[in-house]
């Protein structure tokens, strides 16, 4: 038999499980739902007669029953009980562990189905009065988050809607795709640094630099969103998940999804499904309250569940809601204390976000009694660990008697990401952007200054004290005179940090590696990557980087934060041509680069920049010389207003704060205002004038960003 046609026959059949799932649940909310029904036993059937061909007797006997069951109730013969429904989803559960056979052996297994097929025949409940075991909703979920593609399988007629054509890819193939992909990009990153340190002697190259730029950049983008699936593909089982735990725990149980349509690569996909499967238990078992004590507090008698996705720039959010009764915070501090996590005083100190921060302690569990769903307190730490593997973070709110949430913020690929690279100690790294929240001089910035209590730094900025450690110091490298001249500011959950460098030498797209075997022991480290020079540098792993910090804030100093950035205003100080500075508000900045001359392009259309992921038109001040920077590149700051542009500079001098508020321009000048900040007069620049400019020249490029 033709093995590659029988794993396009488990493919097919696998997808058409998971919809066959999604499908029953819906039409037993809704029973009037003629079409869902029609749909379920177009998929039994062609899985019978599939079977078949291939001579899978034990498949086609089960799905032969599955179909009979279903037939008089399409007839509206018999009434879709909710014994029937779980009837259905054990048979379901049974066709599903027989394909993984089939995927995994080419042979459908040993066992007998005797009992269910004559249930299923006769239509008699299962046993149980549920499906096969407590664990069939849970690995449903995690059978369906394994479908690598969208789709279902057709019916005997096929597919009568138009759709685009579509062909399956094996998940190596594209792993293998990506891989060559990256190395693609690494190479562009050196040429275009070889062709910026030559300047002049590299002026035949320009264009051919530019083409293999804007091509290396289309086949990056085609193969990213190849690998992409929808958070629906892992969101969408859980449905079943909720309604067996509901079933099991003797509780009313609505789950509610949102942003299923929002796409992360794959392999993320792989690595949420368990830290999700963790959270979804604890908010059923020890989220959700019994039902007498939800009629006790006024609350409806079903539990409610919701898991929510949404894209927020470089990463996604998704979170586990659940409106039961909260964290009980008294037991958290007593089990805190009879642990040795906390003494007595600090326990009596810890506000609710410190508390809430304990649960991911390993084997930390406030459970009365450890049940078949949840309990034992191997859960949480797991759910922590699982997320910052992949450079994510993960954080508990919980108001008492309303409800605790779960924010998840996880990056969207995990094979190239944007990166600051920094200095310190005369080494290089990749910071990941994902974690960065601003860049400071605290010496330059209002407000902000260093202190240090019991020998330990301590950054205050933005109406908050935040704990400070060196780069250098912390991997013990050789640290300058002035390890907090610059600070980037880290945020890993709802905590903030401080990390001093030498300096931050710019931004790169970055193409993460896995680290060799002898090395995956460092704690500060999560990979590492080829710069654009050639040269290797480590990925810094900011949580890693914070361990034994207290980063958490205070309820005074979360309110202080908001009211201070709330008055604040960040700017960025460029020096351009003579004459005084000049100043762009941050907000605007979308990030800061240097060019190379090889990516710079003249024609009748303008002076145009290859960012490496856009072409966008440059605009100059005058009395800015084109070969005023250093010879063979210069600085960029790419603004991401309404029209995106490059403005040239010949440095970045600060970023500084102020409570000021500039007055607006009226687009007719380059200038809109004269301010002190940082303790001289500069010229705050007018971004709708900078935007005009720029739009007037905006048509001359295509909308793939190519020069027309």
């Amino acid at each position: 038999m033709d093995d590659d046609l029988v794993q396009e026959f488990v493919a097919e059949t696998a997808e058409g499980l998971a919809e066959a799932d999604g499908l029953l649940l819906a039409l037993e909310r809704d029973p009037s739902d003629a079409d869902a029904l029609a749909r379920i036993f177009r998929i039994v059937h062609t899985i019978k007669g599939t079977c078949g061909f291939f001579g899978f007797e034990r498949l086609e006997t089960l799905a032969h029953a599955t179909e009979s069951l279903l037939d008089p109730v399409r007839a509206g013969e018999r009434a879709l009980t909710p014994d029937a429904t779980d009837l259905l989803l054990a048979a379901l559960d049974r066709l599903r562990a027989i394909v993984a056979d089939l995927r995994d052996s080419g042979q459908e297994g040993e066992g007998s189905d005797a009992d269910l097929v004559a249930r299923l025949l006769s239509g008699m409940p299962m046993a149980d009065g549920g499906p096969e075991g407590p664990g069939a909703g849970e690995a449903a979920a995690a059978e369906h988050g394994d479908a690598d593609g969208a789709g279902a399988l057709a019916g005997p007629s096929g597919r009568s809607e138009a759709g685009p054509a579509s062909v399956r890819v094996r998940v190596d193939v594209l792993d293998n795709l990506m891989a060559t992909v990256s190395e693609l990009v690494l190479t562009r990153n050196r040429l275009l640094q070889i062709a910026g340190e030559r300047g002049t002697d590299a002026d035949a190259l320009v264009m051919p630099l530019a083409q293999l730029s804007q091509v290396t950049r289309a086949l990056q983008g085609e193969v990213m969103r190849a690998r992409m699936l929808a958070v629906g593909t892992v969101l969408q089982p859980f449905t079943r998940l909720v309604r067996d735990l509901g079933r099991e725990l003797g509780k009313p149980l609505v789950l509610t999804l949102e942003g299923g349509d929002v796409e992360l690569d794959r392999q993320v996909l792989e690595r949420i499904k368990d830290p999700l499967t963790h959270l979804v238990r604890n908010a059923a078992d020890h989220g959700i309250e019994a039902p007498d004590r939800r009629a006790a507090s006024d609350k409806p008698a079903s539990g409610q569940i919701a898991i929510a996705a949404r894209a927020e720039g470089g990463h996604i959010a998704i979170e586990v809601s659940d409106d039961g009764a909260g964290l009980d915070f008294a037991s958290i501090r007593d089990k805190a204390v009879a642990r040795g996590l906390l003494d007595k005083a600090a326990a009596r100190a810890a506000d609710e976000r410190q508390l809430s921060d304990l649960i991911f302690a390993p084997g930390f569990s406030t459970a009365a009694a450890v049940t078949s769903v949840s309990g034992r307190g191997v859960g949480m730490d797991v759910v922590r660990r699982n997320i910052e593997e992949i450079g994510g973070s993960v954080e508990a709110e919980s108001v008492t008697g309303r409800g605790t949430r779960f924010r998840m913020k996880i990056p969207l690929t995990l094979a190239i990401v944007p990166a600051l690279i920094v200095e310190a100690g005369g080494q290089r790294f990749a910071l990941p952007q994902l974690s960065v929240r601003k860049l400071l001089r605290p010496a330059g910035t209002p407000g902000a200054h260093v202190d240090e209590v019991h020998g330990a730094p301590l950054l205050s900025v933005d109406g908050r004290t935040v704990p400070l450690l060196s780069l250098a110091r912390r991997l013990a490298l050789t640290e300058s005179g002035r390890p907090f001249s610059t600070v980037i500011l880290l945020e890993i959950g709802a905590g903030l940090y401080g990390l001093g460098v030498d300096r931050v030498l710019g931004s790169e797209d970055i193409v993460v590696k896995p680290l060799s075997r002898l090395l995956r022991h460092l704690p500060h480290v999560s990979g590492a990557t080829l710069l654009g020079d050639g040269r290797a540098a480590m990925i810094l792993d900011a949580v890693g980087l914070a361990e034994g910090l207290s980063c958490a804030p205070t309820a005074m100093e979360k309110r202080g934060t908001a009211d201070a950035e709330r008055r604040r205003q960040s700017f960025l100080i460029l020096r351009i041509g003579p004459g005084p500075a000049r100043a762009l508000p941050l907000g605007a900045v979308r990030r800061i680069v240097t060019v190379a001359a090889a990516a710079l392009s003249q024609g009748a259309w303008g002076e145009v920049a290859d960012l490496g992921d856009a072409l966008v038109p440059v605009v100059r001040l005058a009395g800015d010389a084109e070969g005023s920077s250093e010879p063979g590149s210069r600085p960029m700051v790419l603004l991401g207003g309404a029209v995106p542009v490059a403005l040239a500079a010949d440095a970045v001098l600060d970023i500084v704060e102020t409570a000021e508020e500039p007055p607006a321009g009226d687009g007719l000048a380059p200038v809109a205002a004269v301010m002190r900040l940082g303790g001289e007069a500069v010229d705050v620049l007018d971004m709708t004038w900078i935007e005009a400019r720029a739009a007037a020249r905006r048509p001359a490029l295509s909308r793939t960003g190519a020069v027309a």
